[in-house]
């Protein structure tokens, strides 16, 4: 079964169509200037007017357990829009270390352009592929963190961070590309900002990595914006890259994403208390504490993680 999912310890579980979502806790939102444009305003972005139906690759990808997708260098130009608007992201199938097509992300950051002081509103979405149309399945479309803050004029970068042991699980679709002979396994990431002036609006920043990209997203349409009544998947055949500023943390399997982490206190010093809370959670899903490596049971591996760092920055 295909999965986007917010995957925690002995998490709720809800049907959506195809998809399973189990969410425990929200993402720590952080916001921060963009190191690039200043206070120059980038050139707003037209509705692109080609189709293109097939995915594209634009992702760089480092070790499983730092980025699986790194789409980060900016082009200054922006799209603003209401609407729903995903980007293709792609992991090159050489990252799944275990074949399954799934992939746990930690964090996750998204760079916006503000043209103008205002309270922004944004939703986080992202959907599997539909394996008709190579879209975003609809029947998946899952709001995966939310921002509400005002913001002053100019381009900032807005990550969501995971807890830990709390990943965003996700099966990308295999798409082998002739151009380069690579398998890349991807699935759809995006925004929406709510009903607003499209002109006036945020929007997201484009990007361009340094890997291969084909230059397709996806708008669910809007009259108002100069867009069309219908949704589809898009590119702008030139200038700006049609690719979103994207950068994705985590790993191929949870061992992966997440280190080791036996001050489970957090205050600094593996000790007694650490010891107590294994101990105390021993056996469980380790839903109250006590899961060392992520791996979803508390167990003699978490006992031997703490005892082999006992007394580490006490």
């Amino acid at each position: 079964m295909r999965t986007f999912v917010l995957l925690a310890a002995a998490a709720a579980l809800v049907a959506c169509g195809s998809a399973q979502i189990r969410v425990k806790g929200d993402p720590i939102v952080t916001v921060r200037p963009a190191p690039w444009l200043n206070s120059q305003k980038p050139v707003t972005s037209i509705f692109p007017t080609k189709m293109h139906v097939n995915p594209g690759i634009d992702s760089s990808i480092l070790p499983a357990n730092v980025t699986l997708l790194d789409n980060t260098a900016t082009t200054g130009f922006y799209f603003p829009q209401p609407n729903d608007v995903m980007d293709d992201a792609n992991i090159p199938d050489t990252r799944d270390t275990d074949g399954d097509n799934i992939y746990y992300i930690t964090s996750m950051a998204l760079a916006l352009f503000i043209p103008a002081d205002q309270v922004v509103s944004m939703d986080v979405v992202g959907a599997l592929v539909d394996p008709i149309t190579g879209g975003p399945d609809a029947a998946t479309r899952t709001v995966l963190g939310t921002f509400n803050a005002p913001l002053t004029a100019g381009a900032w970068i807005i990550t969501f961070e995971y807890p830990a042991c709390v990943a965003l699980e996700v099966e990308g679709e295999p798409f082998f590309n002739p151009g380069d002979g690579q398998t890349y396994d991807y699935f759809w990431l995006g925004a929406n900002f709510g009903a607003g002036n499209c002109a006036g609006g945020p929007g997201l920043l484009m990007a361009s990595g340094p890997d291969f990209e084909d230059d397709v997203f996806y708008w669910d349409g809007n009259v108002s914006c100069g867009g069309a009544l219908g949704p589809g998947i898009y590119w702008f055949g030139g200038v700006p890259r049609a690719s979103f500023y994207m950068l994705l943390n985590g790993g191929a399997t949870l061992e992966e994403a997440f280190e080791v982490i036996t001050d489970l206190t957090g205050d600094g010093c593996v000790n007694d208390e650490d010891l107590l809370e294994v101990l105390f959670n021993f056996g469980t899903d380790g839903e109250f504490g006590g899961d060392t490596n992520c791996d979803g049971s508390v167990d003699d591996t978490d006992l031997l993680n703490v005892l082999f760092d006992f007394g580490d920055g006490c």
